[in-house]
């Protein structure tokens, strides 16, 4: 829902007309498609660090990555 939030308001911020429904439809379809495809299918591998972005500025988001690289570099 938040995907959609967030790519609705930056069509419309370019003047397209957009409804929010159909656009988190179409990012779900997409990210199943991504999951699914012969190659290179899009999964978190297992040693992975998840980060949620979900409420976080791209900003907040970038210093909680360079935070955790340079943790996991000492």
């Amino acid at each position: 829902a938040e995907r959609a939030r967030r790519r609705t308001n930056e069509l419309q911020t370019r003047g397209v007309v957009v409804d929010s429904v159909t656009i988190e439809r179409e990012i779900i379809a997409r990210d199943e498609q991504d999951r699914n495809r012969q190659t290179a299918p899009l999964v978190q591998v297992e040693d992975a660090v998840y980060v949620d972005t979900t409420r976080r500025t791209a900003e907040n988001a970038a210093d909680e990555i360079v935070h955790m690289a340079n943790k996991l570099m000492r």
